[in-house]
């Protein structure tokens, strides 16, 4: 190209001063992009975690209400068992007054 050149102290070689400018400049973007890929890798897997633990801590509380519910109703179910009556139907003032099975 013709441009200035150096002389490398390591090796000895010749070489443009523009290409040790561009070479140099490169290797501070890709370690740029490389530390902010890093950076953007850590606060998705960040997220990522808090989102999959919301996701479990709800299918948890959804899991133990649908237990709850279940357990109430074989509660109401053994109370009326072997009484002769079938629990209330309704909440209106006869509901006590329902004939055996």
């Amino acid at each position: 190209m013709g441009g200035a050149t150096t002389i490398c102290p390591n090796c000895k070689k010749s070489f443009e001063i523009s290409d040790a400018i561009q070479h140099q400049i490169e290797d501070e973007l890709l370690r740029a992009k490389t530390e902010q890929s890093e950076t953007l890798r850590k606060e998705y897997d960040a997220a990522a975690e808090i989102k999959l633990k919301q996701a479990v801590e709800k299918a948890i509380s959804e899991a133990q209400q649908a237990s709850q519910l279940q357990i109430e109703r074989i509660d109401k179910k053994s109370l009326f068992r072997g009484t002769g009556t079938r629990p209330p139907a309704c909440a209106c003032p006869h509901a006590d007054r329902l004939e055996p099975v």
